[in-house]
C-alpha cells in the first residue's frame, strides 16, 4: 500500500502558452492555494511571452524585468517585519533582552513567523495596485504567490511592462513573398547609371 500517493494538480492553459499546458506547483496553506514562481521557469516564461526560455548565447530570452524582483523584495522585507513583530509579541509579558548585535532573520525562523505574509502588487497597464499573499520567506528565488486568475493576469500584465519591446512579441514574423525586400541605402544610388 506505500507504493499509493494521491496529489492534487493543478493546469494553466492560455493563448499564449498554445498546445502546451502548464502544471505548477501548488501548495494550500490555510486554505489558500499557492503557485511557486521563479524567473527562470520556462514554463512561467512561455505563459508571459509565449516563447520558451532561451539561455543560448545571443539569444537571451528570458523573464529579466524588475517586476519579479520587486514582488520577491517586498517579500522578504515583509516577512522580517513579520519576525519581528512575532518576536515582539511573544517577549510582551516580560521585558525584552537588549541584543548585543543586530540578529538578522534566517529561513529557520519560519516556525516562529506567521507562514502568510501581505505584499502589495505594483500597478500594471490596467490593474490597480493591489495586496495579495505569498508564503514566508527571507532568501528563497521562488516566489509563493496566491493563485487565482485576476492574480495570474495582473502578473503577466506587471512582467510584460519591463520586458524590452522586441522581445515581446511572440512569434517572429517572418516577411511574406509579395513584400520587397528593404533595400540598402548605397544599392539604389549604385544601380542608377554608371560611366
Amino acid at each position: 500500500m506505500a507504493d499509493t500517493k494521491i496529489s492534487k494538480v493543478c493546469v494553466i492553459t492560455s493563448e499564449t502558452l498554445g498546445k502546451h499546458q502548464w502544471k505548477p506547483e501548488v501548495v494550500t496553506v490555510q486554505g489558500t492555494d499557492f503557485i511557486k514562481l521563479h524567473r527562470w521557469s520556462r514554463d512561467l516564461t512561455r505563459y508571459v511571452t509565449g516563447r520558451a526560455l532561451d539561455l543560448r548565447k545571443g539569444k537571451g530570452h528570458c523573464l529579466s524585468g524588475d517586476y519579479m524582483e520587486h514582488l520577491v523584495t517586498e517579500r522578504n522585507k515583509n516577512s522580517r517585519e513579520a519576525y519581528q513583530e512575532a518576536m515582539r509579541s511573544t517577549q510582551e509579558g516580560e521585558e525584552p533582552p537588549q541584543p548585543s548585535r543586530r540578529r538578522t532573520v534566517r529561513q529557520s525562523d519560519s516556525a516562529v513567523a506567521p507562514a502568510v505574509v501581505s505584499i502589495r502588487m505594483p500597478a500594471a497597464d490596467w490593474h490597480p495596485e493591489r495586496e495579495v499573499q505569498c508564503l514566508w520567506s527571507v532568501k528563497s528565488p521562488h516566489l509563493w504567490l496566491e493563485m487565482s486568475e485576476d492574480i495570474m493576469v495582473h502578473l503577466k500584465a506587471g512582467i510584460m511592462q519591463g520586458i524590452p519591446e522586441h522581445e515581446r512579441n511572440a512569434k517572429k514574423r517572418k516577411p511574406s513573398r509579395a513584400e520587397p525586400l528593404p533595400e540598402a541605402e548605397g544599392d539604389a544610388s549604385e544601380s542608377g547609371t554608371q560611366s
